[in-house]
């Protein structure tokens, strides 16, 4: 017996598979296009004012904690330099 059946059987495999991958990548995309991807049924009910209002809201929320995240940052580095100052000096100070 030769193995050419399972070579042909691989080969349908692959291919079946190959299709699959397609499809999927088909319909990533659709939902990566759609303004609220797969739950556009469960949304109908939305107007797209209201969409684009609560996107802006989301955006500026965003814009808001990235902000605050940053001053954040900068204060924990201004405390931590003074702590080192400050633990300097009395070194220094009691040598």
């Amino acid at each position: 017996m030769s193995f050419a059946g399972h070579i042909y059987d691989m080969i349908r495999r692959d291919k079946e598979n190959r299709e699959l991958r397609q499809n999927l990548r088909e319909r990533l995309k659709a939902d990566h296009n759609s303004p609220i991807g797969k739950y556009q049924d469960c949304y109908k009910d939305i107007t797209p004012e209201k969409l684009d209002r609560i996107a802006n809201e989301l955006k500026n929320k965003s814009r808001q904690d990235e902000y605050r995240m940053k001053k954040d940052i900068i204060l924990l580095l201004l405390l931590l330099g003074g702590g080192i100052i400050v633990i300097m000096s009395i070194y220094l100070i009691l040598n």
